[in-house]
């Protein structure tokens, strides 16, 4: 039964990952009319804000473009440091622009709801690639932290455009620059 709910949301994880990206903004604009002073944010929220944003999609992007879908293990690039870099960079973003939407009351529930979503992602997938992949897998889960590196160099990157159109991360950074351009038409009026 456990398993079932972990596969549904492991499933459905991009979908309810843009959900929640989409409640962020509505926040901010559905949010109680204030002052114009105390509306825009300080400029240390929007740095954080948008360097977790970038630094996300960056993470993603470079992931994205490493990972060999149905050909095999990808351990190199960012796979190298941690086994789910595209998790963490998705995480980033949604932190990021909770910070960027202002909405630092549903901030928690925004993050904790996407860690959730990626924690059953990350279940559901090492059950698989376990399945798949055998002593190959089990030695790489020994050598690489699932979220946290323990080191900042990666081996042998081996990023194309290809992989990255293949695995349509275009459609990340498409969302991206929708959010951020909605939060920037927001705050200039």
């Amino acid at each position: 039964m456990a398993q079932d709910w972990i596969a549904f949301v492991a499933r459905h994880r991009i979908r309810a990952t843009t959900i929640i990206v989409i409640l962020l903004i509505v926040w901010k604009f559905a949010s109680p009319a204030v002052p114009r002073e105390s509306a825009r944010h300080e400029s240390q929220h929007l740095g954080i804000g948008l360097l977790l944003v970038v630094c996300g999609l960056a993470l993603r992007t470079w992931s994205a473009g490493t990972l060999r879908k149905h050909q095999g293990l990808t351990t190199t690039g960012p796979y190298s440091i941690i086994r789910n870099p595209l998790y963490v960079g998705t995480f980033m973003m949604v932190g990021g622009f909770a910070l960027l939407a202002n909405a630092s009351a549903v901030v928690w529930g925004a993050a904790g709801a996407c860690l959730a979503m990626c924690i059953c992602a990350v279940l559901h997938e090492e059950r698989i690639l376990s399945t798949h992949f055998g002593n190959a897998w089990l030695h790489y889960t020994r050598a690489t932290p699932r979220f946290v590196p323990r080191r900042l160099m990666p081996r042998n990157s081996t990023w194309t455009l290809q992989e990255w159109v293949r695995n349509r991360e275009y459609q990340a950074v498409l969302a991206t620059m929708a959010g951020l351009s909605a939060i920037i038409v927001w705050d200039a009026f």
